[in-house]
């Protein structure tokens, strides 16, 4: 194939939405990784406070209504 003849601009554009939907992929699969999402949730109480503020408050709201 003759790269000489196919513009610039198109080269460019076919190569950023190649790369584009790569680096997307790679998002969307590193998105949800069950290992770490379990890790998170294990040991958030923990190193979270205002999730543990917020937990205490709908406690508190889910007995005195």
């Amino acid at each position: 194939m003759n790269m000489r003849r196919i513009p610039f601009a198109l080269k460019l554009g076919l190569s950023s939405l190649i790369s584009g939907a790569m680096c997307y992929s790679l998002y969307t699969d590193n998105l949800y990784d069950e290992s770490l999402y379990s890790m998170a949730v294990k040991y958030r109480s923990e190193y979270d406070d205002t999730f543990v503020q917020n937990q205490h408050k709908e406690k508190l709201n889910t007995v005195f209504g």
